[in-house]
């Protein structure tokens, strides 16, 4: 038998070091783009990022999927842990997981204890957050918006908490909770609601808010089992897992 030839192995070995990095490569590429044509973040710039960003985000494809460009790109949703040292298993932590994007947990502590943000960055809330086992309390806050454009004009509602809510949180060893806001009726604000006009640009139209306050509390639930819990969220922690590892 013949010995292997060169394009061979080199071709071998090319596949080889794309399926290392290629994933990696392409989840910072994507987030290249996204940034780039972020209106919010780069207003009329992004004339110019947007472009930019997709010439960026290719050659960071060419090049990082053969060669490492700097650490290993963080998850997309933020899982955010208090203790330190490698992750464990689920059988010795305890998560919490809100059941929609409305609630957040703002800062939580053993009680007694120091008060610890709830997050990773100011931007940052996290899809879960995992702890030792444990009592612990939380300070929670809602915000929600939803836009109806099915009417003859675009109402957007919003839903927001003006003091956080404070709820106690049994952590045990294994278990899996679910976090939630239960909000009371609804009743006119009292005051006049404001109103604002924008004259130079009739084409935006003119806003106006109506306003309404309720009672509202944070509620945890315990799920039955991890076998309970969503697919993608098992996911989202298996990421972190590996995140943490190449992190190492």
């Amino acid at each position: 038998m013949s010995p292997p030839r060169a394009p061979a192995v080199c071709l071998a070995l090319a596949a080889l070091l794309v399926g290392c990095q290629g994933a990696t490569a392409l989840r910072r590429s994507e987030r290249i783009v996204r940034r780039g044509f972020d209106t919010e973040e780069r207003g009329g710039w992004v004339i110019f990022t947007g472009p930019g960003s997709l010439l960026l985000a290719g050659a960071n494809l060419a090049v990082g999927s053969f060669v490492p460009l700097g650490p290993p790109v963080e998850p997309e949703q933020k899982w955010f842990r208090t203790y330190s040292g490698p992750m464990l298993p689920t059988a010795q932590v305890a998560v919490l997981c809100g059941r929609d994007r409305a609630t957040s947990v703002e800062r939580l502590r053993r009680p007694e204890g120091e008060w610890i943000p709830g997050r990773h960055e100011p931007w940052h809330f996290p899809r879960c957050i995992e702890v030792l086992p444990g009592l612990y309390e939380l300070e929670v806050g809602y915000f929600r918006r939803d836009s109806d454009d099915g009417s003859e004009r675009a109402v957007t509602l919003q839903a927001e908490s003006t003091e956080p809510s404070l709820a106690l949180w049994q952590a045990e060893a294994g278990g899996l909770y679910e976090l939630f806001a239960e909000l009371g009726a609804r009743a006119p604000a009292a005051g006049g609601a404001p109103r604002r006009t924008i004259p130079r640009s009739r084409s935006l139209g003119t806003s106006w808010w109506e306003l309404e306050t309720s009672a509202w509390s944070a509620r945890i639930e315990r799920l039955p089992s991890w076998d309970a819990a969503p697919p993608e969220l098992l996911a989202v922690r298996r990421e972190w897992e590996s995140y943490e590892r190449d992190r190492e």
